[in-house]
């Protein structure tokens, strides 16, 4: 999570704590107006034609989701379950909510939009919020078929969740020494969000059989959710002692050590991610904010650039590569990242603002600076330019 702080004046010292919290960064990528657009208009058989031989739009994770729905929607059933499981990774789908925020931000009243939204809502496990998104889809266009066949779905799974948690309790009466049933069910326990089942799910089946990995890799995920960092770091570890080359759990340890502010520890392991997996986008670009984090920007900015090499519409490596630009007093290059961030999404607040206080604190364009700012409130952040105006430097 990279930003710019530079406020001045008397708020200053009011705005520190405030400005920690509200200026960090959301993982948020965008696609191409072409695909959008035509989304947004249930326009899906075009969506087909557009991406039919775009073989490097296709490997973009948001584009394999589109072109999951727009399979649904015209009824290919078959490529649309190959297009849902070809981006089943934790990334992909943090990718796709993020994504899904940005769009609903936009077009806040598109029943598409909607849908989508609560598709995300549905694969990230919030069942009640999908259900709701599904609602209210089906509210702005009662003939929407694909928000009601989902809505049924979500019903479905929600009861399957509690269906299914009873018959693994059932099992596990019959045979208490089902490390298996243990696993399974606290896999449901997870999907439903309640960590603390899950945990003491994965425990148990762990007292039973020591060396399942996935138990420990799982365990060490709803531990992290908790912030348990500590906890999550020996679960991770027990994971890579048992199979050597899971690189999520090299990752996510990773993230750990960084949540705690080891970032030497973290680098080791985004490293270890990395020489597993060369191409997973998320190692490099925390690697990167690690080595940000150690003053050692020109290893940061190595690694950002290598995440956009493979996810050139990745804006929080633009983001973050703009603010270790800045930490080099490079500007202009700061800007140039934080205006191709822009492009991408121009609903993304946290690029205007970072603009904005280059131009206004660093090049003394007040106009520029002034705008960014102004923006970036119309798109609810609007502490600095509310800042900026009481002092003067904005009208």
């Amino acid at each position: 999570m990279r930003s710019i702080i530079s406020v001045s004046g008397l708020a200053k010292a009011l705005l520190v704590l405030v400005l920690a919290l509200a200026f960090k960064v959301p993982i948020c990528v965008a696609i191409e107006a072409d695909v959008e657009d035509a989304a947004l208009k249930d326009n899906w058989e075009t969506i087909i034609v557009i991406l039919k031989d775009d073989i490097k739009r296709k490997n973009d994770p948001i584009i394999r989701f589109i072109l999951g729905h727009a399979c649904l929607a015209t009824k290919r059933y078959d490529k649309a379950q190959l297009w849902f499981d070809s981006v089943k990774d934790i990334d992909d789908l943090i990718l796709w909510s993020e994504w899904n925020k940005s769009l609903l931000s936009r077009h806040p009243y598109n029943p598409i939009a909607i849908y989508l939204s609560a598709d995300a809502m549905l694969r990230t496990n919030r069942i009640d919020k999908a259900i709701e998104g599904y609602k209210l889809a089906l509210k702005k266009n009662e003939d929407f078929e694909l928000a009601y066949k989902a809505l049924q779905r979500a019903y479905a799974i929600k009861g399957e969740y509690n269906q299914a948690i009873s018959n693994y309790s059932k099992a596990l009466i019959e045979n208490p020494m089902d490390a298996g049933a243990y696993f399974k069910r606290g896999n449901i326990y997870d999907k439903k969000g309640d960590g603390d089942n899950a945990i003491a799910d994965y425990t148990k089946a762990l007292e039973i059989n020591q060396e399942h990995d996935e138990s420990y890799f799982n365990r060490g995920k709803a531990h992290y959710r908790k912030k348990e960092y500590g906890l999550a770091i020996l679960d991770f570890t027990n994971t890579v002692e048992s199979d050597g080359r899971h690189y999520r759990a090299y990752k996510d340890r990773g993230a750990a050590y960084y949540s705690l502010g080891n970032y030497n520890m973290a680098i080791s392991d985004y490293t270890k991610a990395l020489e597993i997996n060369p191409n997973y986008v998320m190692a490099y670009n925390n690697r990167g904010a690690a080595y940000d984090e150690k003053g050692d920007y020109d290893n940061a900015i190595m690694d950002y650039t290598r995440a956009l090499e493979i996810n050139p519409r990745f804006i929080k490596a633009y983001n973050n590569r703009a603010v270790a630009y800045f930490n080099q007093n490079k500007y202009e290059d700061a800007i140039s990242d934080f205006t191709k961030a822009i492009e991408i999404d121009p609903s993304y607040a946290e690029a205007y603002l970072n603009r904005g206080r280059v131009y206004l604190r660093k090049l003394g364009d007040f106009e520029k600076g002034c705008q960014d700012w102004k923006r970036a409130c119309e798109l609810g952040k609007c502490i600095n330019y509310l800042v900026a105006k009481q002092q003067g430097d904005c009208q």
